[in-house]
């Protein structure tokens, strides 16, 4: 049944995504025409003014849409995302979602899994736009450090300042940023689903839930990044010269990225447990319909 329902999500959710894709499409191959160095020794650009005043206003129009695209792109999918689950849920569409013959643990996943996979299409998107507009700026000097890269260098760079291979490391910043977009994600959905508890003003509760969240997770952020603080100042102090702390530097520095990324994840994935916990005792036994 879970099935069922991603296909629904998807199928109700693909068009608005569509549209936002090709839009990013569209503005970053207009940038990245517009913004080729070479683009202006083209010999009939730069003889005839009235096509290097066009090309100028396209250049600017496209940048400046570029960079509105950009910001917007990851965090209008969030917005909506979370949009979809309130009024899915808790609007009027509500009394429709919960009359399925499906469990509510099963509504509440597929929203879950259908807001991860579109800020992660998103995301790579995202990733795949900028990597064009850079390649755009000097397309020579990009396949110039293309050809001379090394893969066996990066990864014995990548392992002496992280103290993870290449691909651990990649294995790890996903997992990271998987970790995060959940937490982000069952964040709102428990503010709302708090919030819509409330009798009157659902919204103004769910705000305020959420700050609350917020700031509860700031608060055990700043108490592991204390501890971490504190634990490589005792480190500093096993030393005894200024000579020995250089030369265990990359240490240092390996320890630090390690426990700082593993924390992250951790308070990241506590609190997306903590909040679906949440979502799911709402779902199951107090919905409070508008």
């Amino acid at each position: 049944m879970l099935g069922k329902l991603l296909k629904n999500e998807f199928k109700t959710t693909y068009k608005t995504m569509l549209v936002i894709y090709i839009v990013t499409i569209v503005t970053t191959l207009g940038c990245c025409f517009f913004g080729i160095r070479q683009f202006y020794s083209y010999s009939w650009i730069s003889e005839n003014e009235t096509l290097r005043r066009i090309q100028g206003v396209l250049g600017v129009t496209f940048t400046i849409a570029y960079v509105i695209i950009v910001i917007a792109l990851v965090l209008l999918t969030y917005v909506l995302m979370c949009e979809r689950f309130y009024k899915s849920m808790y609007s009027e569409q509500g009394y429709l979602t919960h009359t399925l013959p499906v469990s509510p643990l099963s509504n509440l996943n597929a929203r879950l899994i259908t807001s991860l996979v579109w800020l992660f299409v998103s995301g790579i998107i995202l990733l795949i736009s900028i990597l064009l507009i850079a390649i755009s700026l000097d397309p020579q000097a990009f396949w110039e450090d293309l050809r001379s890269f090394s893969y066996s260098v990066f990864d014995t760079s990548c392992l002496l300042s992280t103290g993870y291979s290449f691909p651990v490391f990649m294995l790890i910043i996903l997992l990271l940023i998987l970790a995060a977009c959940a937490n982000a994600l069952l964040l709102v959905f428990a503010a709302l689903s708090l919030g819509q508890l409330a009798n009157l003003h659902k919204r103004r509760a769910a705000v305020g839930f959420g700050v609350a969240f917020v700031f509860l997770e700031q608060f055990a952020a700043t108490m592991v990044m204390v501890h971490i603080v504190d634990k490589i100042a005792n480190m500093l102090r096993g030393y005894d010269t200024t000579r020995s702390m250089i030369e265990h530097a990359g240490y240092l520095t390996r320890v630090s990225f390690q426990t700082t990324i593993w924390s992250m994840i951790c308070i990241f994935t506590v609190f997306a447990a903590i909040y679906y916990v949440i979502c799911a005792v709402i779902v199951k036994k107090h919905v409070n319909l508008e």
